[in-house]
């Protein structure tokens, strides 16, 4: 979205599309299976900003 719009998301943004995003329940395991096959951590959704502000600085992003 942030190349879409040729600028970083603002932390309300990033909120809207956290609450619109899909989420399930697993148990703890499944889940560190998951980020291990994908390569990098979910993104805690009650601490998103500054998750969000995190993976972009790991993704080059500035």
């Amino acid at each position: 979205m942030e190349k879409t719009q040729g600028r970083p998301l603002t932390e309300t943004e990033v909120i809207a599309i956290r609450d619109k995003a899909v989420c399930i329940a697993m148990p703890v395991s499944v889940a560190a299976e998951m980020e291990a096959k994908r390569g990098y951590p979910d993104i805690v959704a009650e601490a998103v900003w500054p998750e969000w502000q995190s993976a972009r600085l790991q993704l080059g992003q500035s």
